[in-house]
């Protein structure tokens, strides 16, 4: 499975950490989990097996830049 972190990363906001692996206990349930921290101090954490978000990932639309030529946003 994969996951886009980072959509037109134009700002340099690649990944810059490793994933962790972790055992963690969410809704009393003992999941196995990759979490990946960003440089904009987010973390995502997956299943590890299955690739699902254990909370959701909400995506927000951002204005478009008024720049002519230029493409921030979908």
């Amino acid at each position: 499975w994969h996951y886009q972190l980072v959509h037109h990363d134009i700002w340099d906001y690649d990944i810059a950490a490793h994933p962790i692996l972790a055992d963690v206990v969410v809704d009393g349930q003992h999941r196995q989990v990759v979490a990946q921290l960003t440089k904009q101090a987010f973390a995502y954490v997956f299943d590890r097996v299955t690739g699902e978000p254990i909370w959701p990932i909400v995506e927000r639309e951002v204005p478009r830049s008024e720049v002519p030529g230029e493409w921030t946003s979908p």
